[in-house]
């Protein structure tokens, strides 16, 4: 057995250490182990062949429609209105007397519900 460089990770054994287990030379296997790098970051599977990605920058857009994703939702409404959640309120409650929870919950993933009734970081409730 004759190794050239510096033994550091088992990928440099190739099957060296397979081809000791199973002609039973427990000697060289146990050398082989010996001569092995014992830090964890030195380990094979933290050297692995980096591939580029050409195209980093992916739009939201080209990501929803790639999904299947429905329309964002927005944060607050482009217009300020107390009334929006009411409004909506009764429609949901309506809504779920008729048809029940699924049609609601499919209609909040199809048109989704403005998180917030305003869109003022400067407000300051009471």
């Amino acid at each position: 057995m004759q190794i050239d460089d510096l033994l550091i990770t088992e990928s440099q054994l190739n099957s060296r250490l397979n081809n000791s287990v199973h002609e039973n030379r427990r000697g060289e296997f146990s050398l082989l182990l010996a001569m092995l790098s014992h830090d964890a970051l030195d380990f094979s599977q933290f050297h692995l062949p980096k591939t580029e990605i050409d195209n980093l920058v992916i739009e939201e857009e080209a990501l929803r429609k790639q999904f299947g994703a429905g329309t964002k939702q927005l944060l607050a409404p482009d217009e300020y209105n107390m009334l929006v959640g009411q409004f909506n309120a009764s429609l949901i409650s309506q809504e779920g007397e008729r048809c029940g929870m699924t049609s609601i919950k499919l209609r909040q993933c199809l048109s989704p519900e403005p998180l917030a009734i305003r869109n003022d970081d400067k407000h300051i409730p009471l």
